[in-house]
């Protein structure tokens, strides 16, 4: 099937017409298209790949995340994954799964309600369910290459979803959860090696089964990274908010290194309180911890209070007995440590001016 019928089978979709046989289906005036990773292992690479969005329990978990022993408990129930699983292989029979880091890949059109298109990739990894892209940009910065989407792709392809927002990306998750429960589920067994160990995932004559092979009370290192882009995502949104007219403008023209640092600061001390407001709002340590690093780079002055709030949520002792693998207690202890004597060094140069 060519690209150009499934943009028809995408639109169709998007206004509600699903077409399960031929793995099309929609909702939230959303369109998705799906197939197996062979049908474009020819057209795109798939190594330059970048996650842009979580879909299913792991965004839950983040949004819950509070550094709480009981979270992973929280996030244990893999349940709705595993139903969203089910009906991906209604709508691509031949899905593979392996035990791999990569439970499954499989390539989709997206169509949102705007009318945008841009070509994605669905999986199940480290990060849970996620969606993942090609962002050009990035590509080329960090792989020093010229990246393009093949022909047959580019012409239809009208927006890079990283350009999106936290509540953009939100609204897509939720609307491919919302389509994908449309689906009834296929009956699956698989085992897949996470960062806990070894799980057995499953849907039996139409229930989700899932059970632990080497249950482990931890967390994965990666929860920490994933939770850290988040939180960073909020208060970057609510920075960007401070934006006045005259500042979009002089952004557009070329300002200098000093000039940009300048406006960024002025735009940060605006909502300073309002960027404490809203880690309190998330109800984690971490977010205390992202703000702090924020701050710290930006060369914000972080007033006693506030350094007082964030040393107490970034202590060791609260972390030391969930990390597995001894490399990673090594990494995020370091971190810390590193990250509180950034803290006590901020005080001391403010001090000093």
């Amino acid at each position: 099937m060519k690209i150009s019928e499934l943009i028809k089978l995408l639109s169709k979709a998007a206004e509600g017409k699903d077409s399960i046989a031929e793995g099309a289906v929609g909702s939230n005036f959303f369109g998705f298209v799906f197939r197996d990773v062979v049908f474009v292992e020819d057209l795109l690479d798939l190594g330059y790949l970048s996650q842009f969005c979580n879909v299913g329990t792991m965004p839950m978990f983040l949004h819950n995340f509070s550094g709480d022993p009981d979270a992973f408990f929280k996030y244990s129930d893999l349940s709705f994954d595993i139903s969203c699983i089910g009906s991906l292989k209604t709508l691509v029979p031949t899905i593979k799964f392996c035990m791999d880091d990569l439970l499954f890949e499989v390539w989709m059109l997206v169509r949102t309600p705007k009318g945008e298109v841009f070509p994605a990739s669905f999986y199940y990894g480290k990060s849970r369910l996620a969606i993942g892209g090609w962002n050009i940009n990035t590509i080329e910065l960090f792989h020093k290459i010229k990246f393009y989407l093949p022909k047959e792709l580019n012409e239809f392809t009208t927006v890079n979803p990283f350009d999106f927002t936290v509540e953009e990306r939100d609204h897509l998750a939720s609307s491919l959860e919302l389509a994908l429960q449309k689906v009834k589920p296929s009956d699956f067994e698989v085992t897949f090696r996470d960062e806990y160990g070894d799980i057995f995932l499953a849907i039996q004559e139409g229930i989700p089964v899932f059970k632990r092979i080497n249950d482990e009370d931890y967390w994965p290192i990666e929860i920490i990274d994933q939770g850290s882009w988040r939180y960073l995502d909020l208060f970057e949104e609510l920075i960007k908010d401070q934006l006045t007219l005259d500042d979009k403008n002089r952004l557009e023209a070329d300002l200098t290194s000093l000039e940009f640092r300048t406006l960024r600061k002025n735009l940060i001390m605006k909502c300073y309180d309002k960027l404490i407001d809203l880690a309190y709002q998330q109800g984690s340590r971490l977010a205390f911890q992202v703000l702090g690093k924020l701050l710290l780079n930006e060369g914000i002055k972080i007033f006693d209070d506030l350094r007082r709030l964030i040393l107490d949520n970034s202590r060791w002792i609260d972390e030391r007995d969930k990390l597995k693998m001894k490399k990673d207690r090594c990494k995020r202890r370091n971190n810390l440590i590193n990250f509180r004597t950034r803290l006590l060094k901020n005080k001391e140069d403010m001090i000093a001016q």
